[in-house]
């Protein structure tokens, strides 16, 4: 009986890790995905700060 009570202890404290280590794979996604979220937006604000320099009448009166 003893044996029973010690598999069932280990069990859960496997499914603690489990939760565990889902948590913090889930908020490393989180993490990562804001992370290129804004990596995104900033070059995509520098492209668009870059194409309204460019000045397309001379490129027309030539």
């Amino acid at each position: 009986m003893k044996s029973v009570g010690r598999l069932r202890g280990r069990r859960g404290m496997a499914t603690v890790e489990w939760i565990i280590l889902v948590i913090v794979f889930g908020l490393g996604l989180v993490a990562g995905a804001w992370a290129v979220r804004n990596a995104l937006v900033q070059e995509y604000t520098e492209l668009i700060q870059a194409i309204e320099t460019v000045d397309l009448q001379d490129c027309l009166t030539k």
